[in-house]
């Protein structure tokens, strides 16, 4: 776990306003990868009692852009690509994202999500712009 790279961006942690409101919390953030959850509440249900994909797709955009920022930079999203393989159900859902290449300008990262069970809800690659000077 680091310690450090959690304290760097607590700021930026605290105050992104959306992943706080659906309750995303950053668990570790090391150089070349990232761990986050959240609890399924019922306000991120769908009207079939599963997570909402927006919440699934949310929690793996966060912890993959978190993950892009283990070299110290900030960087926004730039591109994605999502898959939806099983219903999210249970309690909590968690995202683990890998950094798979990192250059000057972007970083490109991959994320699995799981349920309580640890089977595969969701996976994606997404694609980070750096805008650090």
């Amino acid at each position: 776990m680091s310690k450090e790279l959690l304290e760097k961006w607590s700021e930026s942690i605290n105050t992104n306003n959306f992943p706080n409101m659906l309750g995303i919390t950053i668990d570790d953030i090391e150089p070349t990868g990232c761990l986050a959850h959240l609890n399924l509440k019922k306000d991120l249900l769908n009207a079939n009692n599963m997570a909402h994909g927006g919440v699934s797709y949310t929690l793996a955009d966060t912890c993959a852009a978190y993950a892009s920022r283990g070299d110290g930079r900030e960087y926004v999203t730039q591109q994605s690509n999502f898959y939806y393989i099983k219903a999210g159900k249970g309690a909590k859902l968690k995202a683990q994202a890998q950094v798979i290449n990192r250059n000057r300008s972007i970083c490109l990262v991959d994320v699995q999500v799981t349920d309580d069970d640890n089977n595969l809800v969701a996976k994606g690659s997404f694609s980070y712009f750096c805008i650090s000077k």
